[in-house]
């Protein structure tokens, strides 16, 4: 079993995928051990004129009771095992065609890759970082538009939400689709430096999206972080930034885990 230095894991999707595979779950399993002693002990008996030795035989035993606690980390590592063992993994670690076209949806998929935050996601994980934008826009005697004004302050919103996301790109190699995926930042082990290196990304693929399908970043399927009215006047306002958009072709993945 490898060790695998944990970026992110989501410990609630691991426990119900665990829980699948092994038709129930269990937190703890104790072991016992019995251990068993045969002890001799020999002493002189008359035998008739000749003599003799004879030996009586003593057992002892011990038992010894060990409760193994499943953690997080040990709870994954049996779920990657399973999946690994059952071939039910798909490995992508280059550009092959055929093995990427053929995923199919809820097929988990360990995808080796250099991940990216794009700023604009960065800044989503951090209200006060976007606050900052509208103040120092004020402060330079600049005049936000009401449509600016009501993005800041969705980018705001969407920061301080019950379960806030952060928007992750892997890039497997060249000229091959790129992997997306809505990191919850509950989940996160590392900072986003950390983060931002070649790793191995582990989850469910969703779906793909095909060569020049355009999308926003917070509009891809499964990752819809605003409202609906909002996403869409985003996407359709001319000066949006370029980096809020990507384009195909890429696969969207829900991470189980990172390292």
């Amino acid at each position: 079993m490898p060790l695998r230095h944990f970026l992110y894991l989501d410990e609630k999707l691991v426990k119900e995928s665990v829980a699948q595979a092994d038709s129930g779950m269990f937190e703890e399993q104790t072991i016992t051990r019995t251990n068993s002693r045969d002890g001799k002990l020999g002493g002189d008996i008359k035998l008739g004129p000749a003599g003799g030795k004879a030996e009586r035989g003593k057992v002892s035993s011990e038992e010894i009771a060990q409760v193994l606690k499943q953690t997080p980390e040990s709870q994954y590592n049996r779920l990657h095992q399973w999946l690994d063992d059952s071939g039910q993994l798909v490995d992508i670690y280059a550009y092959d065609e055929q093995v990427w076209n053929g995923i199919r949806p809820s097929e988990v998929v360990a995808v080796q890759c250099e991940i990216e935050i794009p700023t604009v996601s960065r800044l989503t994980s951090s209200p006060e970082e976007i606050d900052a934008m509208g103040q120092i826009a004020t402060l330079f005697g600049q005049i936000m538009e009401p449509e600016q004004r009501a993005a800041i302050d969705g980018f705001a919103a969407l920061s301080r939400s019950s379960e806030p996301r952060i928007v992750a790109v892997g890039d497997i190699d060249t000229g091959a689709p790129k992997i997306v995926a809505a990191l919850k930042r509950a989940h996160l082990r590392s900072s986003y430096e950390e983060l931002e290196t070649e790793v191995t990304v582990v989850g469910i693929f969703n779906r793909h999206i095909p060569t020049g399908e355009r999308h926003l970043i917070f509009n891809l399927p499964g990752m819809n972080l605003f409202s609906r009215s909002e996403r869409r006047r985003m996407a359709q306002e001319p000066g949006t930034d370029p980096s809020m958009f990507i384009e195909g072709p890429l696969g969207i993945i829900t991470p189980l885990a990172i390292f």
